[in-house]
């Protein structure tokens, strides 16, 4: 999932259960197999894992992947779209004790620089194919540029769109150049880059730095920054996405277990708007399966939320959408509050963020 920009923490993975597949030989007496192909690709979507499409024990259990099929189309060059049933994959996999990764995803801005060894480096930019600098050079090297630039955002994007993680490419815009400059990435210096990073609101900056000395090889020396944490590791592209996606599904996917309760109490309630907005918000999250309302006391509400694992993990979830803020000041967290509620205090304290 490649987005071109966006000021927004988190991103809704689309059709996470689908994929396109090439239909082997063409025709359509291969469709079985090209639903085994699919199934396995959506396996690693869903659990994170590189291995899940790979594993006979979790393939097996799955059994005829056809009666998983809710729809499927053929396009005229031989792809086949295949989405998959959502409830019945999600309850093989709880079953099999395999961990699940709902739609909910952190958004990773991506500070791509390449070196084609001809003494210029250039930023991977959204938008177009040659950055901001490379309009400067002759028409040859920019045929070079945009070749090379062409080659590395398909693979990126492959890469990305299997693990279904979603990235940003930052603008590499006038504003941009005037605060971070190639050098600063190649060199590793943190603190512009993440200065720069602040304007796409992302929840995740991996930063690259690649040697292109082919369109089959391009070794990338990547750096991870997420809050105060940094991961390294050497790869090629694609092992960007991929170790992008192992870290949050680490994080962020979890094995179906004994259901938690949470009371999880949200100020600023203040409209059936806003209550419906809530209402929709927490009944979309991947991990609640159920939710109640226990108490209502002027603009604040008390939830009594069935959950799928424990409060960090809500917490980290609900952090990938502005849709609740943390209450964490005085003011906000109302001592007081619901005081006939047998002296059951809330887990949790949330402010509704106003609505577009």
């Amino acid at each position: 999932m490649m987005l071109a920009c966006s000021s927004a923490s988190g991103a809704r993975v689309e059709d996470l259960y689908a994929v396109d597949v090439e239909l082997p030989g063409g025709t359509r007496n291969q469709l079985e197999k090209a639903f085994d192909a699919a199934l396995r690709q959506v396996l690693i979507k869903v659990t994170g894992r590189r291995s899940a499409g790979d594993d006979n024990t979790i393939i097996s259990a799955f059994g005829d992947s056809a009666a998983l099929v809710q729809q499927y189309r053929i396009d005229s060059a031989g792809t086949v779209w295949v989405l998959f049933d959502t409830v019945a994959v999600k309850r093989i996999l709880d079953e099999l004790g395999q961990p699940v990764w709902g739609e909910e995803r952190p958004a990773t801005l991506v500070w791509l620089v390449m070196d084609a060894g001809s003494g210029k480096r250039e930023f991977l930019a959204a938008g177009s194919n040659l950055s901001d600098s490379a309009q400067n050079v002759g028409s040859a090297a920019n045929d070079r540029i945009a070749s090379n630039e062409a080659s590395v955002r398909a693979v990126l994007e492959a890469s990305a769109n299997a693990r279904a993680v979603p990235l940003i490419l930052p603008l590499v815009d006038s504003a941009e150049l005037s605060s971070i400059s190639v050098s600063d990435v190649w060199g590793g210096f943190t603190e512009s880059l993440m200065n720069a990073s602040t304007r796409y609101g992302a929840d995740a900056v991996l930063v690259g730095r690649a040697r292109v000395f082919s369109r089959a090889r391009v070794d990338v020396r990547w750096t991870l920054l997420v809050d105060d944490e940094r991961y390294d590791w050497d790869g090629d592209i694609s092992s960007g996405p991929d170790n992008l996606a192992d870290f949050f599904a680490a994080r962020l996917a979890r094995v179906a277990g004994p259901r938690g309760q949470i009371l999880l109490q949200v100020d600023g309630v203040d409209s059936l708007d806003a209550y419906g907005r809530l209402s929709a918000y927490l009944a979309a999250l991947e991990v609640v399966d159920d939710f109640a309302v226990k108490r209502v006391a002027e603009s604040e509400v008390l939830f009594s939320l069935s959950v799928r694992g424990d409060a960090d993990l809500l917490m980290r979830i609900i952090a990938l959408q502005r849709v609740l803020q943390l209450a964490e000041r005085p003011a906000d967290l109302r001592p007081g509050s619901f005081p006939n509620l047998d002296g059951v205090t809330p887990d949790l304290r949330y402010r509704l963020i106003a609505g577009p």
